[in-house]
Order: structure tokens, then sequence, then C-alpha cells
């Protein structure tokens, strides 16, 4: 219970934010894009990736997030590297926002060593094995039995 009233008033929040800030027409209400944005993307990753944009399609939302730059891989720590473009995205699912379904598509990095031709990225943990879903969406969805 506790939750949802912090999450209503998290989206209180949004709707009677500053009139100052540069606002994105979004159909039905308006997100601050510099700010409100990152109360979809769980906190875990707030350090990992940044958010490119939302996607908004008929049936569901997409939050488009890439790996920040910074993030190299341990095993290239003080070498010299290029990107090796992108690993395939990954899609799961969270929290419903206006009624459509919310996806986070997660975009990692590939890297290289100068010279070489073996790729690294870093790995992280996205889901659960038994659930395509956030942590925190999935043991939503298991505390009132849904899944």
């Amino acid at each position: 219970m506790k939750f949802l009233i912090k999450i209503k008033s998290i989206l209180k929040n949004i709707f009677y934010k500053n009139q100052d800030a540069k606002i994105v027409e979004w159909k039905s209400c308006k997100i601050n894009k510099f700010w409100d944005l990152e109360i979809f993307l769980p906190e875990r990753f707030r350090n990992s990736f940044d958010i490119k944009y939302l996607e908004e399609e008929n049936t569901k939302r997409i939050l488009e997030c890439i790996e920040k730059e910074e993030n190299i891989p341990i095993e290239l720590k003080n070498k010299k590297v290029v990107l090796n473009w992108f690993c395939n995205s990954v899609e799961v699912s969270d929290f419903p926002f206006k009624w459509k379904p919310m996806y986070i598509r997660f975009t990692r990095r590939r890297w290289k060593e100068k010279w070489f031709k073996n790729s690294y990225s870093n790995n992280y943990k996205f889901h659960k094995d038994w659930m395509k879903a956030t942590d925190e969406f999935g043991f939503f969805l298991k505390e009132v039995n849904w899944c």
C-alpha cells in the first residue's frame, strides 16, 4: 500500500511541475524531459544508462536506454579501446503508465581493444529468469498473485 501511495505522489509531481521547465507534449500529459523520465528507469540502472527517448505507440510505451560511454568493461580498463557497435537490445516490462504497458529497452555497448578482434561488454541482470519484467514490477506482480 505504501508503494502505491509513493507512486501516486510521484505522478502528481509530474503534472504539477514548475511551468518554467522545458516540457515535451506527450499526447495526454506533459512530462519534463530532463527530470521526470528518470522516474520510469529503475534506480539501479540510473548510473549505468542514459535515457535516449520515450516512444509512444498505440498499444504501449517504450523507454529507450543506452549504456553510458564511460562504462568500459573491467577487462579493458587502462587499455586503448574503441566502440565496436552495440549488443542486441533487451526489452523488459515495467509498471504500466496511463493505462498503457510500459517497456524499457536496454542497449549495451560493445567494446574492443584497439587493433584486436575480441569484443567485450558489461553484463547486467535486467530481469529474473522466471519473468521478463523489471525486478520491482515482477515482485509486485508476484505479491498480488498475478503470475
